[in-house]
């Protein structure tokens, strides 16, 4: 299940996987459970800003909620 849509009480079929703290910016956190989350298409679309590769203010929300876990 999109766990976005979830948040909002609706039931969304997940097809992606987004890494909430993107692998390009940190790698040693790329296959963290803590760090994936289950997104329709749709959703996953709304995490980036595809011109630029960077994450949305959305994307940018998640991780403000998912802060790594203290080392």
């Amino acid at each position: 299940m999109c766990q976005h849509f979830k948040r909002y009480g609706e039931r969304v079929e997940a097809t992606r996987v987004h890494h909430i703290y993107p692998v390009k910016d940190y790698p040693e956190y790329a296959w963290r459970k803590w760090n994936l989350i289950s997104l329709s298409a749709k959703a996953h679309e709304l995490m980036h800003i595809r011109e630029t590769g960077e994450l949305s203010e959305i994307g940018k929300a998640l991780q403000r909620r998912t802060p790594p876990p203290e080392r």
